[in-house]
């Protein structure tokens, strides 16, 4: 009868033979300490791992380094209250659903700026690897993720593609300025021509390349105005858009930058009285699960942000596992969600 009997797993030993080295250089690889290990070694110690199917023993590794076998998801957020926003809950939602496959934890951390960002390194420097979801301009964002760098850990940037300058970087995020693009055509073909974009306080990676999608579609054919609001409170927001459309000049569309602030534009048109589509196009982005709420229905884009934290974990593991980051990083489509939102003005 043959033997049932699964293979032995390939240990370190094992890799060790086949690349030719010792098993303290394998060590080295495994965990990304690229700084002792020249790169024909690296290499031949990777081509090791893969032909034997190398995998570490997690339970091993985690005595000897002192590790959790968890990796961190950093929200740098200007809200304490950061998991009320539904992108970065999708994310930490793939993320940890990936993870847990793999056998790793996720450790979520906000911080709301780089002071208080310093202040939790020393926690964060246990981890195996980072995500990344960071605010502000380019440059207050390129100087947080160089304080994360000084932990030499894999880092994986969301909804950014900063990765200039860092060593152990990669990136993965969605296509945000072709979908607004798109979306604004969509506006335009129903005669707006004066659009009201609305976006939060905050600078966010994002809503920086919707916008500009919005105004690269507008450019010559209609005036775009842009108008900021704290996401924390719907009822300003809504005060803020009423007393906005019911100024001159007439505005004719509102883009949200997201769907709560095409949520908000609806319930502005009912307290001013006006109708939507008829005297004013809406639209929102992200399509998250409430804007099944929305009356009437808000036509957005839907953001892959649950498979943008899978497809992170998934890029982060193999990152600790292989030695190296794939070449290049991972932009997700984002996808129309028609509506009832957009028609012709005065149908």
């Amino acid at each position: 009868m043959p033997s049932t009997a699964l293979p032995a797993r390939a240990s370190l030993r094992d890799v060790a033979q086949r690349a030719n080295v010792s098993v303290m250089t394998v060590s080295n690889v495994v965990n990304g300490k690229h700084a002792r290990v020249g790169e024909e070694v690296r290499r031949r110690v990777l081509e090791a791992i893969a032909a034997l199917n190398y995998r570490p023993q997690m339970r091993g590794r985690s005595l000897r380094l002192a590790r959790d076998f968890a990796i961190g998801l950093i929200v740098l957020h200007p809200e304490r209250r950061f998991l009320n926003d539904p992108l970065n809950t999708e994310v930490a939602a793939g993320m940890s659903n990936q993870l847990a496959r793999d056998g790793y934890g996720l450790m979520v951390i906000g911080a709301q700026e780089i002071e208080d960002l310093k202040t939790k390194l020393a926690r964060i420097s246990q981890l195996d690897a980072i995500a990344v979801f960071a605010f502000g301009e380019r440059a207050q964002r390129r100087a947080d993720y160089q304080v994360l760098a000084e932990l030499r850990l894999p880092m994986m940037l969301i909804g950014d593609d900063l990765t200039e300058g860092l060593a152990d970087a990669s990136f993965v995020r969605q296509e945000n300025e072709a979908g607004a693009r798109d979306l604004a055509e969509t506006v335009l073909e129903n005669g707006a021509r004066h659009i009201l974009f609305v976006r939060p306080l905050h600078v966010w990676p994002a809503m920086t390349q919707r916008e500009r999608g919005v105004r690269a579609a507008c450019a010559g054919r209609a005036v775009v105005e842009t108008i900021a609001c704290s996401e924390m409170d719907f009822a300003a927001i809504v005060a803020a858009l009423a007393g906005r459309l019911a100024a001159s000049p007439r505005v004719d569309a509102v883009m949200g930058g997201n769907d709560l602030f095409g949520i908000a534009a609806l319930h502005a048109v009912l307290r001013i009285g006006w109708q939507v589509p008829r005297d004013l196009i809406v639209t929102g982005f992200n399509g998250f699960a409430f804007r099944d709420f929305s009356v009437p229905l808000l036509t957005s884009m839907r953001s892959p942000a649950y498979d943008i934290g899978v497809e992170a974990a998934r890029r982060l593991v193999a990152r600790i596992m292989t030695g190296a980051f794939e070449p290049e990083g991972k932009v997700f489509a984002v996808t129309p969600l028609p509506g009832l939102t957009v028609g012709r003005r005065g149908g």
